[in-house]
């Protein structure tokens, strides 16, 4: 029998093949094969996988599922028909491997895959969605009065967002009737108890053990078995969430590493991130093509308990763009539910959104009554008064961008908060156990805006930019004090743009002199400044600082100049190298790909980073893009950028002296040099990785 190639576009062809076999042999890679793993296994084809083969000599392999790992070419049964889980653009070369094992093969198109990640879940998304609706509609008390406020998923499993708490604080202060629920941390328990295991797999293959293990210079395992063995925590039926908490610091950097690179894959696996600067992209076509099956076993969960009774007004915070299709959905759910209800968009991506390329703004209105643009704990009360009792005019309510009678998008005058009147913010209604950091860990703003607001790559508006505030420091600590007292919890990490350095010193000051203060630890974001010293960096440290994040971008001087970041590149390493000293870890963030940045530049960077090692804790760092609403992209000409791809941030053109930057270039020194050096030096960057795993 010769080899013969079927070529499938179709789910329901690709059905009846399956119904006719008894066995098959998939070959798997990457994120399609996941979806076809899934869709094998809910369409209960499941236990017809005889062999899930992989080959990381023919295509680079991340991941592999299924009941038997093992290289194709070893596969003596031709009988058994293989299915091709990979993209069209690798099969040939697949193909060609196999044209001589006289054997059928079904090779899937490449949108087989869109179609299969939402088939394989559509059955039991679509029982949690019939189940949850009938709670809802049936069982759950609506409110007369109050305002429930929501996070949708996903932002962050380590720690709540500092942003609804804080309309909460404002809110009750106001004797407002509130509630608040982080439907991203129940959404990601969902998915961690169903998926983990498909998570668990891409670190315990032997491709991820010999390409980012094998790669760290302080790896400890001597093969892949000894590797495997300490994976603990991925060996039993239920992945253990409080024990990892219990034993973190037992746990080596490798081990630590893998867990904040398995979180990080579990958020971003189900994730749907939206550029909303691209042609044809549209709300409506992107909430119908997703399943929703974590949203919806997650309100199926909550229904009888966290969402007993719905109030006539939700407000849902929309802090990242990956959460602004579930919030879209979260609003269609609340409006099935209850049709009179009131829906307020808010949080920093509603400004992205109203100011973004997206053709129809007014598409928003179709989930939203009303859209929160900027600071919003006045708008949010006021808005509030106006719904429940008629005060205040719509127009008169700052912050606020809404439909006018002719269906026109409106705003109202901007609004920077008084901080220091501010309450601190209100995390009482949740459970700060879901959270997976290895001991809970509160955000806190001490201050708003930028102190310096001029860098060229700034994406924050103006007046945010130009108008920093600070908290006095006999705020902050009794805050911390109340927070630490109420919550029984000792980490905060400051969420500020960047504290100013004198601030930095008096807060230090402060907690010198406070004998009260709890026993507290602290992280949190600065720019590079000569104002640091050896003696307050002492006091900082007695006081709980255990580690801080700077932008530090680039160490190339030009270019520093060039993007007007405004600090000094010796002045940076003076720092890193200073806070050190003093105990206190260091967390630099890095661009590559910067306008005029030559590719020479960059390893220039990548030397300067590995010399500079032994004082910073961890680089991240990142392939820059140029985004809307910044001076590089209002004046690409002064930045050397000659050409801009709205759809692809990364891929603008720039030049140096004329010269066209060589693009394929620079993505190439940016993943087979700069990354492999974080990797080889630091293993993986994640903020809450490098804090906990420091002494107290």
């Amino acid at each position: 029998m010769e080899t013969k190639c079927i070529n499938i576009t179709n789910l329901g062809y690709f059905d009846m093949l399956l119904n006719r076999v008894e066995q098959v042999i998939v070959y798997g890679t990457g994120r399609m094969s996941e979806y076809l793993y899934q869709y094998l296994k809910y369409r209960k084809f499941e236990n017809k996988i005889k062999y899930y083969c992989v080959s990381s000599d023919v295509v680079p392999l991340t991941y592999h599922h299924g009941n038997m790992v093992v290289s194709v070419m070893d596969i003596k049964e031709k009988d058994i028909p293989i299915v091709l889980g990979m993209a069209e653009s690798n099969q040939k070369t697949v193909k060609e491997l196999l044209s001589e094992k006289n054997v059928i093969v079904y090779a899937l198109s490449d949108d087989m895959f869109s179609k299969m990640q939402y088939q394989s879940e559509y059955d039991e998304a679509n029982k949690h969605k019939e189940e949850a609706l009938d709670i809802l509609r049936k069982r759950v008390v609506m409110r007369q009065d109050g305002i429930l406020l929501m996070s949708p998923p996903y932002w962050d499993v380590y720690a709540p967002f500092s942003a609804v708490p804080s309309l909460v604080a404002k809110l009750r202060e106001n004797n407002v009737y509130v509630n608040q629920i982080d439907l991203g941390i129940e959404c990601f328990h969902v998915m961690l108890n169903r998926e983990w295991k498909l998570g668990a797999s891409v670190f315990q293959s032997e491709d991820f053990f010999r390409k980012r293990v094998t790669a760290y210079k302080e790896n400890p395992y001597r093969n892949y078995e000894d590797y495997l063995n300490a994976l603990w925590f991925f060996k039993g039926h239920h992945f253990p969430v409080e024990e990892i908490k219990k034993r973190y610091n037992e746990l080596n950097r490798i081990q630590a590493g893998i867990l904040s690179e398995f979180y990080q894959y579990m958020i971003n696996w189900r994730t749907t991130v939206i550029n909303l600067n691209t042609n044809g992209t549209n709300l409506n076509k992107l909430l119908q093509e997703t399943s929703w099956l974590n949203l919806w076993e997650a309100i199926h969960r909550m229904a009888a308990s966290k969402l007993s009774s719905l109030p006539p007004i939700v407000g849902i915070s929309v802090t990242s763009l990956e959460q602004l299709l579930p919030a879209c959905k979260l609003a269609e759910i609340f409006r099935a539910v209850r049709p009179d209800i009131k829906l307020i968009m808010g949080g920093s991506c509603a400004s992205l959104f109203m100011t973004s390329l997206y053709e129809e703004k007014r598409d928003i209105y179709k989930f939203f009554d009303y859209v929160i643009v900027g600071e919003g704990e006045t708008a949010i009360v006021q808005l509030y008064e106006h719904l429940s009792a008629g005060m205040h005019k719509l127009c008169d309510i700052p912050n606020m961008a809404y439909l006018d009678d002719q269906g026109d998008v409106k705003y109202t005058a901007t609004l920077l908060e008084n901080v220091s009147t501010l309450p601190m913010p209100d995390y009482s209604d949740l459970d700060l156990n879901r959270y997976v950091a290895p001991e809970v860990i509160l955000p806190y703003q001490a201050s708003r805006g930028c102190h310096y607001g001029f860098c060229a790559f700034c994406n924050h508006h103006e007046n945010y930019r130009h108008n920093y505030r600070m908290k006095a420091p006999s705020k902050i600590i009794e805050d911390l004090q109340k927070l630490s007292n109420l919550h029984g919890v000792k980490h905060f990490q400051f969420v500020d743009e960047a504290i100013r350095p004198d601030h930095f010193s008096s807060i230090v000051e402060e907690m010198n002199l406070c004998k009260d203060l709890n026993e507290i630890y602290w992280i949190f974001y600065s720019r590079v400044s000569a104002e640091y010293t050896h003696d307050i960096l002492q006091k900082a440290y007695i006081n709980g600082c255990r580690m801080v994040m700077f932008g530090v971008e680039t160490f190339n001087q030009r270019l520093l100049n060039f993007i007007k970041k405004g600090i000094n590149a010796d002045v940076a390493k003076r720092c890193l190298k200073l806070f050190h000293e003093c105990g206190i870890k260091t967390f630099a963030w890095m661009l590559c790909n910067l306008p005029s940045e030559r590719v020479d530049e960059v390893r220039e960077d990548i030397e300067e980073a590995k010399r500079n090692a032994e004082n910073v804790d961890a680089y991240s760092v990142g392939m820059f893009g140029l985004e809307r609403n910044t001076d590089m992209y209002k004046t690409p000409e002064q930045y050397n950028i000659v050409a801009i791809n709205d759809e692809q941030p990364i891929s603008f053109d720039s030049h140096y002296n004329g010269v066209i930057i060589d693009k394929a270039e620079m993505v190439n020194c940016f993943f087979n040099e700069y990354l492999p050096f974080i990797e080889e030096y630091y293993f993986t960057p994640n903020r809450y990785y490098v804090y906990f795993q420091c002494g107290k």
